[in-house]
């Protein structure tokens, strides 16, 4: 008996060791329940309490948008300075998305990979641009208007040569309808179109929209139209519509100049991301099947 006992008494320590080891474990997984319910509760509470002002916010952001008065006061100038140049950040982006995209990519795949590329555009990038480019503006504006710019061209340009080469064995049917027009056609038609305009800020909502719109359509009558072309080119006319309605709301002071820049080359680039992502097609499969 004393030899069974013997035997079994490792049999019973095991058993003793993991029922504490789970009771244990039990207990711990509990407190951590309890830990996350709190800060849930906390963080609801908190959401509560902002709510007023987020609610505020939507409010204001839609009479922006819906906002039909007139004009009070326009700078041409600046708007034509501040959208032209975005029109150029967005060129840039396209020469370098064309460039990696049939020279750069088979090199690229050596030094990074396509999630490390993702992050680069669509987290890093944003995150630099509105870190480093959009705050006060501190010293002499004119130097660090030009910084800024030119800075801001070279972001767009590297995140063109990344998105290159995500999208480097996609095919979107047709082309993309270009994305610099839409900002060139607020800068430069509105300042030309001044005259008719005055202060009706609908006719200067339809002259500005109408115009890039009627300038993808020509040339989605001259390459080709696809499903994808046609939502890209309804997604630019959302963010023309929108930034040109904010721009009238809030102005350009020199602190909101190179904002709207950030802005409109965030709204291009993500507008594309979901649009090459549902509409593109592989480029092996495309080749086959024309």
């Amino acid at each position: 008996m004393a030899a069974a006992d013997t035997e079994e008494s490792p049999v019973v320590y095991l058993s003793n060791q993991y029922k504490i080891e789970f009771n244990d474990l039990r207990q711990r997984t509990l407190q951590l329940s309890d830990s996350l319910y709190a800060k849930a509760c906390a963080y609801q509470e908190q959401l509560r309490d902002i709510q007023p002002a987020i609610n505020r916010e939507k409010d204001e952001l839609l009479a922006t948008l819906q906002d039909q008065s007139e004009i009070t006061a326009m700078d041409h100038d600046r708007m034509l300075a501040t959208f032209t140049w975005a029109g150029v950040m967005l060129t840039g982006m396209t020469a370098g998305c064309i460039f990696a995209r049939y020279m750069l990519a088979p090199l690229l795949s050596f030094f990074v990979s396509e999630f490390y590329a993702s992050i680069a555009v669509y987290l890093v990038a944003p995150y630099i641009a509105f870190r480093y480019f959009t705050g006060p503006i501190e010293g002499d504006f004119k130097e660090v208007d030009r910084y800024r710019r030119h800075s801001l061209l070279a972001l767009s340009t590297v995140v063109g040569v990344l998105k290159g080469f995500l999208f480097s064995g996609r095919v979107l049917p047709g082309i993309a309808p270009p994305s610099f027009i839409a900002p060139l056609s607020i800068g430069v038609v509105s300042l030309f179109a001044s005259p008719y305009i005055a202060n009706d800020r609908m006719k200067m909502l339809a002259v500005t929209v109408g115009t890039s719109v009627a300038v993808h359509l020509c040339v989605g009558m001259t390459a080709g139209f696809s499903l994808g072309f046609v939502v890209l080119m309804i997604a630019y006319a959302v963010a023309q519509f929108g930034m040109v309605q904010m721009y009238l709301k809030y102005g350009d002071g020199d602190n909101k100049t190179h904002a709207y820049q950030v802005a409109y080359l965030l709204a291009v680039v993500y507008s594309q991301a979901v649009v090459f992502s549902l509409f593109t097609m592989d480029a092996n499969q495309f080749s086959e099947t024309n």
